[in-house]
């Protein structure tokens, strides 16, 4: 009886290791790069910021861009006033990939404006 007990733990030990070595020699899968889409969430979301506080100081939305994006090159424009944030930022250049959010917003002279924000990728 004794035996018995000892070669169903090795089974079962070996049968553990197998399983193990199986898991561990699968690589995971690599999923998309959602960097993109965390940048647009940003984005939005900054925008929002903007329209609830209804300031539409291009000194302020310049330290919030700053803040939110850091490092980043975009511009961002309000009723035909625009700010270029980075150094350089073309949006000319070929090739380039940009992600662009606008909205249509009531300006301080009682007309609609649009209120725009684009980040440069690249």
């Amino acid at each position: 009886m004794a035996e018995r007990g000892v070669y169903f733990s090795l089974e079962a030990l070996l049968a553990f290791l197998v399983l193990v070595l199986l898991i561990l020699s699968t690589s995971p899968s690599r999923g998309e790069d959602l960097r993109e889409l965390y940048l647009a969430q940003k984005q939005h979301d900054l925008l929002l910021v903007w329209l609830q506080t209804c300031g539409c100081d291009l000194d302020g939305m310049e330290q919030d861009f700053r803040r939110v994006f850091p490092g980043m090159e975009g511009t961002f424009s309000f009723d035909m006033q625009s700010r270029v944030i980075g150094g350089g930022a073309e949006p000319d250049k070929p090739g380039r990939r940009a992600l662009r959010e606008s909205v249509m917003v009531a300006a301080p002279s009682g007309k609609a404006a649009e209120l725009s924000l684009v980040l440069y990728l690249d």
